[in-house]
């Protein structure tokens, strides 16, 4: 991770990390990605680079989600009821939180609509 960050610094260019969570634990083991997680964000913080985990959040403990939580400065949750599609902010830097909304699929850019 550091060559990569030192690489990104280098060509004056930001890293943007998209990763699956379960895939890092299941790599790592819980305790070992709990580190990494650690280090990563901070790495990322420190630099201004953007780190993307995914996570299907009915797929681990509670006390691991709230450590993801504690590290994270934004959580955005997507879910699937009765058929439709729903965004909402679960948390900012400013500890906010948002509504549910409505996600919409349209034929224009951006292809997405939020209701």
């Amino acid at each position: 991770m550091k060559e990569l960050f030192e690489l990104t610094r280098r060509q004056a260019r930001r890293m943007w990390l998209v990763t699956s969570i379960i895939d890092e634990i299941n790599l790592m083991g819980i305790e070992e990605f709990a580190r990494f997680f650690a280090k990563v964000t901070s790495m990322i913080k420190r630099n201004v680079d953007v780190y993307l985990p995914y996570i299907n959040s009915e797929a681990l403990e509670p006390k691991h989600l709230e450590m993801i939580r504690t590290f994270a400065d934004i959580i955005i949750q997507i879910y699937v009821k009765d058929g439709q599609h729903f965004l909402k902010i679960n948390k900012t830097p400013e500890g906010n939180m948002s509504p549910p909304y409505r996600l919409v699929f349209t034929d224009e850019e951006p292809y997405i609509a939020l209701w």
